[in-house]
């Protein structure tokens, strides 16, 4: 037997939690002799969440399974670092955001889409919308991922032009905006996760029981709402990924047992339909995949999105 393929991962075996981050999803893969058909000891193994986590430890790494010389190595596994505490988005600084929310382009455009300055006045209310009212981004909107235990994740900062497309996107840590923010900010960039919720996910809690829609941008799930009805008078529940990489099980955790439709933009719709089987396993929900876009391609552009069929519906009624 060639020893530089005696131990490799088990692919049969189920997996385990990971001694490093503790993800309950176990996702600690084991690594098991060929031979015999015996896993390594536990600390043997690979985190499948390559990215949030990276842990591994090969054999290649430990004395004790007759390794030759050359694939041994005395280092020891590695002590996981206890996690800090999350850095959330402080609520008392949002204030003057808030207050200056009717002061962003993007409400103004959202008013066009509605005669009922109440209805979009309830959408501005449940997404916590926010403006920058001075400065190089005065008239942004700020759009807030608040997770499911009603913590402020991240802020994003985007300013539209009179049409509804984005001109420039920030995130409002990196905002210089007086000495208040100075220790706050720097402490929250610091952290190496924070946009790690849906947008709209505090909003789960609230509806339990609506199908929950996933979009890809914050703008969509807004615009969404308004046009085709709030939570309280539909069974619908509009949330965003908030970038067309940003779905995933971490990110959707929440959605645990719920139903679920994504509405893909049209350039993803093929790699979310690709995610959509191994994401509803990862995170025990039932998930369907929205082809409404691409039955309208030919009236849309290549990376058209549920936002550019409103718009174009309301341009269509405005005649």
């Amino acid at each position: 037997m060639n020893q530089a393929f005696l131990y490799q991962l088990d692919a049969k075996s189920k997996k385990e939690i990971c001694p490093a981050c503790g993800d309950k999803r176990r996702t600690w893969r084991r690594y098991i002799n060929t031979k015999t058909g015996d896993l390594l000891a536990e600390r043997y193994g690979i985190c499948d969440r390559l990215h949030e986590c990276g842990h591994r430890y090969t054999p290649a790494q430990g004395t004790e399974y007759g390794q030759p010389a050359w694939q041994r190595s005395d280092t020891p596994p590695p002590v996981p670092r206890p996690k800090a505490p999350p850095v959330d988005v402080p609520e008392e600084l949002m204030t003057p955001f808030w207050e200056a929310k009717h002061q962003s382009t993007f409400i103004k455009n959202l008013s066009a889409m509605t005669n009922d300055p109440a209805r979009l006045a309830r959408v501005a209310h449940i997404y916590c919308l926010g403006a920058i009212p001075k400065g190089k981004y005065k008239g942004a909107v700020v759009l807030l991922f608040i997770n499911y235990q009603a913590c402020i994740r991240y802020a994003q900062v985007k300013m539209f032009d009179e049409n509804n497309h984005t001109t420039a996107t920030t995130a409002l840590h990196t905002m210089n905006l007086g000495e208040r923010w100075t220790a706050w900010a720097k402490a929250y960039g610091d952290q190496e996760s924070k946009q790690d919720c849906l947008f709209g996910a505090h909003l789960l809690s609230v509806y339990p029981d609506h199908v929950v829609f996933i979009v890809e941008a914050p703008k969509t799930a807004i615009m969404a709402t308004l046009a085709l009805g709030l939570p309280e008078h539909s069974t619908a529940l509009w949330v965003a990924t908030g970038g067309a990489g940003n779905l995933t099980a971490a990110r959707c955790e929440a959605l645990k047992g719920r139903s679920v439709v994504l509405v893909p933009d049209l350039d993803q719709q093929e790699e979310w339909t690709r995610k959509a089987t191994s994401l509803a396993q990862a995170i025990g929900a039932k998930i369907k995949v929205s082809t409404l876009l691409t039955e309208q391609r030919a009236h849309l552009g290549p990376k058209a999105d549920l936002a550019d069929l409103l718009s174009m519906r309301q341009h269509t009624r405005d005649r």
